[in-house]
């Protein structure tokens, strides 16, 4: 099912006149998005080191939350003054916005981190993106632009070796099961740009 549909169908089942949630992406702001994140993660020294407190996480939701925490600050700190990479208030999808000043108009981003300790375009294991409208109708001034970052680490060391960028559009493909999830596989084949911040 496509992203886009799936968010009109999801804001019905709540009660609620259904708006868009996701609008594409123009090529001149996937560059944008990509130059800054790299930039960013390059000067921000991330590249081969532990996620914060590895050694101590028992779980791999454990790991996903730490590395969250640990790259959103890391690139926050490396972006641009006036770039803001910060927690969404309120729990629910998405846990970050990424909100970038522009001439032409400010954009803001919906921007969801994940973890793996290795990507593997046929693995269709579910990740969760969202069972709730909630958060991104209170927040974002509709539609926005939806953008996953996965970090992929050393699964023994720790070591954080690349950062994947998946520019979700309307029409990226989910499963849907009462909430809307994507993998490795859908990400790898689906209808929107993607890059690596090292690997490029």
């Amino acid at each position: 099912m496509h992203f886009c549909r799936y968010l009109e169908m999801l804001q019905a089942s709540e009660g609620s006149h259904p708006r868009p949630l996701i609008r594409g992406w123009s090529p001149d702001e996937i560059r944008l998005v990509r130059h800054l994140l790299r930039r960013a993660y390059r000067s921000s020294g991330l590249h081969g080191v532990p996620i914060r407190e590895y050694g101590a996480i028992l779980t791999n939701q454990a790991v996903g939350n730490h590395a969250a925490t640990h790259i959103r600050e890391a690139l926050a700190s490396s972006l641009p003054r006036r770039v803001k990479f910060c927690a969404a208030p309120g729990s629910g999808y998405p846990d970050n916005l990424l909100h970038i000043p522009r001439r032409d108009g400010d954009l803001t981003i919906a921007l969801e981190v994940k973890a793996t300790s290795h990507w593997d375009a046929k693995d269709s294991n579910r990740r969760v993106l969202t069972s709730s409208s909630r958060k991104l109708r209170q927040l974002f001034e509709l539609p926005v632009p939806h953008l996953i970052c996965t970090v992929i680490y050393h699964r023994g060391s720790g070591c954080i070796e690349d950062i994947r960028l998946d520019f979700i559009a309307p029409e990226s493909e989910v499963s849907v099961r009462f909430e809307a999830s994507t993998s490795h596989r859908l990400l790898d084949t689906g209808q929107h740009q993607r890059s690596l911040l090292f690997a490029a």
